[in-house]
């Protein structure tokens, strides 16, 4: 933590010199060396002036805060505030660590590792078989469910208190190795080390893509996301007009029209193989829908479920109804700047 006096990355300087690869390579090395990461950040982006006025001042991003693996999974939930620099041409750093602190349990999410497990296939067949009455996306619905059930028995099995069960790895290996080092022969203390070696790389490849498939942690407060999203969808219905003008059929007819073939077209039945191009279509760590299951886990196990999930969407097209359970929207808010701290920083798409 502190004054790095070097840039990173191309956009971390504004109005002086553009950045260049000799600049930032020794500290992009140093990084990569030491296996740091930065920590998340808000308020201000760039951390220096020169105090200049109108063009002449130049802005850089010097000073950062950075972690290792350990401390990132020691605090989860930390953040670096960049402040207001006052009197001083650098912004102070505040570092909060433990500072979204949550009550209840947490919403299932499917993580991407749970289907590289040996049982995966064999919990998703088990309770997709289960027996259920009603429509077909009903049927989908309660298998997905039991499917949810059985997956979060295994993961608390398996990979629960996933950092301790690293930590504790680590420390059995380090002290199988200093055995090793006056007994290098030692066949028992061989076999030891690998399938200890094996285990350790598991649960950190394991760890690895946690990290990776983990959303960003939002920083507004629950009120001022109501608000965004009540305003969101204000702003896309809009309000009642007292008075609609009509349609001008001649000018309609003017212009673009489909041919009769593309227009029959668009009212053919879905097929299966629509179905398949749509879900091939998606990526792997796209789309999660409200029940936490995203793309992949429906490449992985088409297999088994796909005949019920075709069924559940050709009918909802015939139908034209869905389910009370799953006709939800899901409001995202998306940055409009760097290192957005409150609610007008963002832009909800659904």
């Amino acid at each position: 933590m502190g004054d790095f006096n070097s840039v990173l990355y191309s956009g971390d300087r504004i109005n002086g010199n553009p950045v260049t690869h000799a600049e930032t390579r020794d500290f992009e090395g140093c990084i990569d060396a030491t296996d740091l990461n930065e920590i998340k950040s808000r308020g201000h982006f760039y951390s220096w002036s020169n105090k200049g006025q109108g063009q002449t001042r130049i802005c850089s991003r010097i000073d950062r805060v950075f972690g290792n693996t350990d401390w990132h999974s020691t605090f989860l939930d930390a953040v670096v505030d960049y402040l207001n620099p006052g009197i001083s041409d650098h912004s102070p750093l505040l570092l909060s660590c433990n500072i979204n602190v949550k009550t209840g349990g947490r919403p299932f999410k499917f993580f991407n590792y749970m289907a590289d497990h040996d049982e995966f296939m064999q919990v998703v067949q088990e309770k997709w078989n289960i027996s259920v009455n009603g429509t077909p996306m009903f049927t989908v619905w309660q298998k997905m469910k039991a499917i949810k059930g059985g997956l979060k028995h295994l993961h608390h099995r398996d990979f629960s208190r996933l950092e301790e069960r690293i930590e504790l790895l680590r420390k059995e290996l380090d002290g199988i190795q200093t055995q090793l080092a006056t007994s290098y022969t030692d066949q028992q203390l061989q076999d030891q080390e690998k399938e200890c070696s094996l285990k350790l790389k598991k649960f950190l490849k394991v760890q690895e893509s946690a990290y990776k498939q983990k959303s960003r942690i939002q920083w507004l407060k629950e009120d001022a996301i109501k608000e965004e999203i009540k305003g969101f969808y204000v702003n896309l219905i809009g309000t009642a007009a007292p008075l609609l003008t009509s349609i001008d059929i001649d000018l309609v007819r003017k212009g673009n029209q489909l041919s009769a073939a593309a227009a029959e077209d668009l009212i053919q039945p879905v097929t299966n193989m629509e179905i398949d191009a749509a879900l091939k279509g998606i990526d792997n760590n796209k789309a999660p829908g409200i029940d936490g299951f995203n793309s992949l886990f429906f490449k992985k196990t088409w297999g088994i479920v796909k005949e019920d999930v075709y069924d559940a969407i050709k009918h909802f097209f015939l139908t034209r109804t869905m389910l009370q359970q799953v006709n939800n929207t899901v409001v995202t808010l998306v940055p409009k700047v760097q290192n957005a701290t409150h609610v007008k920083d963002f832009r909800p798409i659904a």
